[in-house]
């Protein structure tokens, strides 16, 4: 299922731009998806993994 956008001016507040570029990136990847090959489903996986990452150490540089 796929997430409304969300709106720009009031995320702008609270999201860097980088945040809301990484956001973005999430949002487009974490749609389930039925892939063609093992070899598409790995790759998709390993790069919510590196999102997921990203995202733990944002938190963790901001001292959150």
């Amino acid at each position: 299922m796929h997430r409304p956008t969300s709106n720009f001016l009031t995320d702008s507040k609270s999201m860097s731009a980088k945040s809301r570029f990484f956001q973005k990136l999430q949002d487009q990847h974490s749609c389930s998806e039925a892939f063609d090959t093992k070899a598409e489903a790995d790759i998709a996986a390993f790069r919510q993994r590196i999102s997921q990452l990203q995202a733990s150490m944002e938190t963790w540089l901001r001292g959150v």
